[in-house]
Parts: C-alpha cells; structure tokens; sequence
C-alpha cells in the first residue's frame, strides 16, 4: 500500500473509530516505504524494499485497556480488529497509571518530508558512485544505504487528530587499503535523499569519521 495522505489516513481512522463501543478509543496508522543496499568488496551484496501499513486500536473500559493490530483493511477486518481490542479491554486488569485520552490538540507542522523520493535507482547510482570513487583510489569499500518515507496518522475518539510524513537517507561506509592495513569509516544522515553525495565523499554530510593504519612489524635487529 502507498504512503496515505492526511486525508485517506483520517478517512480511513474515523471508520474505525465509528465501530468502537468502548468507553474510550484511540486508532493510529503507521506506514512506511523504505529501501536499501549493501555492498562489499566493491561490489553489491544484496538490496531490499519494504512497503508497509498496520493498524493499531486501543480500546479502553474504564481503567481497562486491550490493544489489536492488523494490515488489512476491509470492513470485515477492521470491525474483528476493533472487537478484539474490546475483548482483551474487558479481560485486562485495572491499570494504576490509568490517564484518560487526550483531547483535540494543536501540534506544529515543521516540513520533514522532502520532495526528493529515493528510489532503486538512486540507491544504486550513491553505492556506484561511491566504489567507484574508492576504486579510483586503490581502496576497497564496503558500505549500506537505507532510507525512504514514512508516516503516522492518529484520531481517538475525544476528537484528537494528528498525522506526519517523514522522509530520511542513512549512508555508512568503511573503506580499507589494498594491503589491509588501513581503514576508515564514515556516516551520514539527511533528511533530503537530493542532498546525498557519495561522487564527492563516502558519505555526505559526514557526522563520524575514523582513519586508522596499523603499526608497521619492527625487525628484531632493529630491536634495542
């Protein structure tokens, strides 16, 4: 299922709140298409994809809560997942740290998606470009991209609504000298796949970097 915007999200949440008996309800929806890839040795290991959505419900009777998950979403699915919820509510002890649910609330909306969306091809051409810049060099490199979008809807029944979208690249590689001797490693993060830049560096914008070259062996007639 494709990233939902604010609209399917919530349109989607209010029918399930619409099947709630409880004495109080809260629904989310988490959703996420993400990729990555791995190489080594210069070369790509493997690559990956994930494209998800779940539902969760808690449903709550008094002091009692009971909370069912599920990823399918016909109406057959979600009414069994909202009863289970109230199932399990009903069965479930009091809970001391009972806090009722919040109501309708103001959040801020930074822009945390970008419009860049990083795709196979992308995730290809950073690994490419950095072997290839390490190639170049006589080093060796191994390295991991992952990253994509994500987002979080929330709607409760004391009329709370909320929904964010995300998009983030993380990128380490650690590059080794042909005799083995050397090493080094970078990692970096953005939340702008476009601002990625692996032709010009391993990693761009690097937040940690390390270069270590091991001791030469001494020869013992140079030993005191």
């Amino acid at each position: 299922m494709a990233i939902l915007s604010k609209d399917e999200a919530q349109a989607l949440l209010k029918k399930v709140l619409s099947y709630s008996t409880a004495d109080e309800c809260a629904v989310s929806l988490n959703g996420l298409n993400t990729g990555n890839i791995r190489y080594a040795r210069n070369s790509v290991s493997t690559a990956g994809a994930a494209d998800s959505v779940s539902l969760a419900v808690e449903s709550r009777f008094g002091k009692r809560s009971g909370i069912a998950t599920c990823n399918e979403f016909d109406d057959t699915t979600l009414k069994r997942c909202v009863q289970r919820a109230e199932e399990i509510a009903r069965l479930a002890p009091e809970s001391p740290e009972y806090m009722p649910l919040l109501g309708p609330q103001n959040y801020l909306a930074p822009p945390s998606a970008a419009a860049t969306l990083l795709t196979a091809t992308t995730r290809a051409q950073a690994a490419a470009d950095s072997m290839a810049l390490c190639a170049a060099k006589n080093l060796t490199a191994a390295g991991f991209l992952d990253g994509g979008t994500r987002f979080q809807a929330l709607r409760n029944s004391k009329g709370l609504e909320a929904y964010q979208q995300s998009t983030n690249t993380d990128f380490s590689v650690t590059v080794r000298t042909a005799d083995g001797r050397g090493s080094g490693y970078a990692i970096g993060d953005a939340t702008d796949p476009a601002k990625l830049n692996a032709k010009a560096s391993p990693s761009a914008p690097p937040t940690k970097r390390w270069v270590r070259r091991m001791p030469r062996p001494s020869s013992p007639a140079n030993t005191p």
